[in-house]
């Protein structure tokens, strides 16, 4: 047997309705109607404007760490260029030859995990290109170190030829002092004496040698790392333009080209002109 639903009393109750309640039910569908249309329009903008803002807050994060360490990485990297030109007065005995890389490569790692492809990689070659001038230039500066240890030893010697000089040369002044005179032993004492005067212009004349070897090494030196800086600092210009990019910084390439050009070639001159002067 079907089963169906008969819809006339319904229908007769509906009609049984007065016309002005049905008004204002009519009339109270429309508001809950507009009401849910703009409550959806409302929450569609909500939901547009939490995704517009979250999107802000991450981007001012990520450029509130990419800020804090690319200023840190570029004092570092100032660091290890100064760095270069100490290597010839460190001691590789008890310094640390490669301090300041270690600081650079470690923020320069840090660096390339927030910075944009391009830019990771432009850092990456400049880290790559400083590490090896700073390796080539330690090893360029070994026999300076050499030279350093020659005239160490050569003063240690010519010191103690000194001290034996002074102490014989107050021996024969007690000598002549005495009322007794001896004289084999003051004849002993003045060979003694030729002796230790002999070896002090010995030693003294190697420590000197040492000493202006190493002098000649480091105008070498010197030339050779303002070569290798004038590369480094080239290849740093597109990294500067890169990173200031990423903070929203706008750049005259053309004219940071030529300030750092300028700086640097301010600074080869005043070298050249300190190593003609003391040559």
């Amino acid at each position: 047997m079907n089963w169906q639903l008969d819809w006339t009393p319904i229908f007769r109750w509906i009609e049984s309705v007065p016309n002005v309640i049905w008004s204002g039910v009519i009339a109270s569908i429309i508001t809950l109607i507009g009401v849910l249309v703009s409550n959806r329009g409302n929450t569609k903008r909500l939901h547009q404007q939490h995704q517009h803002e979250a999107q802000q807050k991450t981007k001012e994060r990520i450029t509130n760490i990419r800020r804090d360490l690319y200023m840190t990485a570029a004092s570092e990297m100032s660091n290890a260029m100064a760095h270069l030109g100490t290597i010839p007065n460190l001691d590789p005995r008890t310094d640390n030859l490669t301090a300041p890389l270690i600081a650079l490569n470690t923020t320069g790692g840090k660096c390339q995990l927030v910075a944009e492809k391009d830019t990771s990689k432009i850092m990456a070659d400049v880290l790559q290109r400083i590490n090896q001038v700073t390796l080539s230039l330690i090893v360029k500066a070994q026999p300076m170190f050499n030279e350093k240890l020659e005239a160490e030893y050569h003063q240690l010697l010519r010191d103690s030829a000194k001290e034996r000089f002074d102490a014989i040369l107050a021996d024969q002044k007690r000598l002549l002092e005495q009322e007794s005179f001896n004289e084999p032993r003051f004849a002993l004492l003045t060979e003694q004496s030729a002796k230790a005067t002999e070896e002090f212009q010995h030693h003294g004349k190697q420590m000197l040698d040492a000493l202006d070897r190493r002098l000649a090494l480091q105008k070498q030196y010197t030339l050779e790392m303002l070569r290798e800086s004038e590369q480094i600092v080239q290849a740093q210009i597109p990294l500067i333009v890169a990173l200031r990019a990423e903070l929203e910084l706008s750049t005259d390439v053309n004219e940071l080209r030529q300030r750092m050009t300028s700086g640097l070639k301010a600074m080869q001159d005043t070298l050249n002109h300190t190593i003609a002067e003391i040559s």
